[in-house]
């Protein structure tokens, strides 16, 4: 399947961790137990429904004034205007990329009628909600159809090989890139920001056109989404659905990061003792620097699996290696795992014992 650009949806909340991959941890219903990170709920009722868990209303969907744009996003939000002419201090905005450039200054332009009338005051209101209504979140879909409905029988695929190879210090490395493509993509839509994300954003806020106002906040009549409050956080924003947009069409950082680990890294599963488990979170991959000074992934599976991807010395395409791991080290990655989750961490059990020493 390959992804279109004309695909969309109604849905408006956005899961950042999807449900599919939460509700291997689920212990009745849909509901898990989630900890915040700073431990404060401890005392108090863990469980949480994964259908408001870890996602955020719209954050994948674009909107008019969005800096990430194409021509074809322009016709679709300004399609209210096509029978109306645009002015912006008394210069024509006769193109829909003009109108999404100049949208923030919605409130100075100057709107005409088919007969060349100026239009009412309520009528631009009522053009503004026609246009601020309209949601393109292809990427939200291509997520879906490529990726997030296909995480259930990619898990089950890789237990059942572990089931049926038991003993075995490395397995066939069965649906290795689907795996890496949904690791990878899981860790930078997923709070916090992505590191490479970061460098993206560092090399253009050197540039004089963003130095000025990167920090401003913007205001609440002019924020295109209630979570993206200063400059910085809407270009972040907006590199953002640009990198996972070029991800879904195979290009870009995240698809090149994807390409780096199937071809160069190994990926070994781990297998809990039993009496102990993974605890997985709102952020579910975690890298970190290894002793051998390089970036190593954990990324849990279920609570009874997790992997770890590396650079190995041979290098194995073709296998994913199998360990065996006592509970101190099931617990010494469950640490690396809770401190690298953004608001809470998840687990299957109410009892820690099974996480933590």
């Amino acid at each position: 399947m390959r992804f279109e650009p004309n695909w969309n949806t109604d849905a408006v909340f956005h899961h950042l961790a999807p449900q599919t991959y939460m509700r291997a941890w689920k212990h009745i219903g849909s509901s898990v137990y989630y900890i915040l990170k700073d431990d404060s709920n401890i005392k108090d009722n863990w469980n949480r429904n994964t259908k408001s868990l870890a996602g955020v209303d719209n954050f994948f969907s674009r909107r008019a004034g969005a800096l990430f744009k194409s021509e074809r996003d322009c016709n679709q939000y300004f399609e209210p205007l096509k029978d109306y002419t645009v002015e912006f201090k008394q210069k024509l905005l006769d193109a829909p990329l003009k109108l999404n450039q100049y949208y923030r200054d919605f409130d100075e332009w100057v709107i005409y009628d088919s007969n060349s009338n100026i239009v009412s005051e309520d009528k631009r209101i009522e053009l503004k909600k026609s246009i601020d209504d309209i949601h393109i979140r292809d990427i939200e879909v291509g997520w879906a159809r490529l990726y997030e409905d296909k995480w259930p029988s990619l898990r089950d695929d890789i237990l059942n090989s572990i089931s049926s190879n038991q003993g075995a210090s490395k397995i066939p490395s069965i649906r290795r890139e689907e795996l890496v493509n949904f690791m990878v993509s899981m860790e930078w839509r997923t709070k916090p920001t992505h590191p490479e994300l970061l460098k993206i954003y560092e090399e253009l806020v050197g540039m004089d056109l963003f130095e000025v106002f990167i920090n401003e906040a913007i205001p609440e009549n002019e924020r295109m989404y209630p979570f993206i409050d200063t400059e910085k956080e809407n270009i972040l924003h907006n590199i953002l659905l640009s990198t996972y947009h070029n991800f879904l069409n195979k290009s870009g950082s995240m698809h090149e990061e994807s390409e780096r680990i199937i071809h160069y890294m190994n990926i070994e599963l781990l297998i809990a003792e039993k009496n102990s488990q993974f605890v997985t979170s709102d952020n579910p991959v975690c890298r970190f620097t290894n002793s051998d000074n390089q970036v190593e992934y954990i990324f849990p599976i279920s609570p009874e699996v997790a992997c770890t991807v590396r650079k190995g010395n041979p290098y194995d395409e073709n296998h994913f290696l199998v360990s065996h791991l006592d509970k101190l080290k099931v617990f010494e990655y469950n640490q690396k795992l809770k401190e690298n989750c953004y608001k809470g961490y998840i687990l299957r059990e109410p009892d820690l014992s099974y996480y933590f020493k």
